[in-house]
């Protein structure tokens, strides 16, 4: 497997940030698992302290939001990283939390997961709901936040995590599910964000390493999220007044989408490496350090910014953004209209 080196990678998003110095948390040993878990738990602590101007607690912003009372919006939030999400949202005072998903089983194992959180803090309502949706479903997404902006006034967070892994008989519904699904989910919730008129609200959007650094032998799961994050970029260029739009390039976790993969997911031109590449994505970050990372850039992480979320720690990615070539496309747009 010489084509893709993890080294490699943690070098290559270790020097690539807005000032041109490394940054990034701090890390352990990597066959010192006990001490990798002290050291993250000292930065995740760090983090979560109030951020003040003269010294922020986050790569260098600000805190933009404060999670208590909040109402989000969680695609593929049955299981994996969005349930992460979700439990580390409840935990730190959210409102309301809609989780969605296909598999009503999943969602009622979810769910219950969810609301035995909330039962020592019942406050005359349910903190967590399930939705049933198939985010390929154009009708179903609507659906979903039509159901949010009628029983919960309003929405402030959005997470975009419904995504599967299927490189053979499935490419189809894979590119559906990871790309046409988030950009449709991501036009709704700006909808209706804007509609609310909240103080402020956050969408991220989950891509992956292979965005950035594509893995050869998932050519068209690669693709999807390098789509992801330039269509995320691009949404968060429109510059909305009030909302933040982010992406994070989750590293191999410890999901289920991982741990039950097998041959025939992953196409018939990797026969001569299958043994191997499963090896190296499951080489997983602990699921629920992932989920407190990304609710931790949806309290700090600049509009537009890209954070990869890798080995359990965060890194902050730059976007090689041409603004001389974008001036000169915009002029010769401008130029053809007279």
């Amino acid at each position: 497997m010489s084509n893709f080196n993890v080294h490699s990678l943690v070098k290559f998003f270790q020097r690539d940030n807005h000032n041109g110095e490394d940054i990034k948390t701090p890390e352990s040993s990597p066959d010192d698992q006990t001490n990798k878990k002290s050291v993250l738990k000292k930065v995740i602590e760090d983090l979560s302290k109030p951020s003040k101007p003269e010294n922020p607690s986050f790569f260098g912003c600000r805190r933009y939001m404060d999670l208590t009372g909040k109402v989000a919006v969680i695609t593929g939030g049955t299981k994996g990283i969005g349930l992460a999400v979700a439990k580390d949202l409840i935990q730190n005072g959210a409102s309301r939390v809609i989780i969605s998903g296909r598999d009503v089983q999943e969602g009622g194992k979810a769910l219950k997961i969810l609301t035995d959180m909330c039962s020592d803090n019942d406050d005359g309502y349910q903190k967590a709901v399930y939705v049933p949706t198939d985010v390929t479903s154009e009708e179903g997404l609507k659906e979903l936040f039509d159901y949010t902006a009628k029983n919960m006034g309003g929405l402030d967070i959005l997470m975009n995590s419904a995504a599967i892994l299927n490189e053979s008989s499935m490419w189809r519904r894979m590119v559906d599910t990871n790309v046409r699904a988030l950009i449709l989910s991501t036009k709704l919730g700006i909808d209706l964000m804007q509609a609310c008129k909240r103080p402020g609200g956050v969408i991220v959007n989950l891509s992956a390493i292979y965005a950035i650094k594509p893995l050869p032998q998932l050519p068209i799961f690669s693709g999807t999220k390098a789509a992801v994050r330039s269509a995320t970029l691009g949404f968060s260029k429109m510059k909305y007044p009030n909302l933040r739009i982010m992406t994070a390039c989750m590293g191999p976790t410890d999901t289920s989408m991982l741990l039950n993969l097998s041959p025939n997911d992953i196409g018939e031109w990797t026969k001569d490496e299958q043994e191997d590449l499963l090896d190296l994505l499951k080489a997983k970050q602990n699921v629920d350090y992932a989920g407190r990372c990304i609710t931790l850039m949806m309290q700090f992480a600049d509009n537009g910014s890209t954070y990869l979320v890798f080995n359990n720690s965060l890194h902050r990615t730059k976007y090689n953004d041409d603004t001389m070539f974008r001036k000169k496309m915009m002029q010769k747009f401008t130029e053809s209209e007279d």
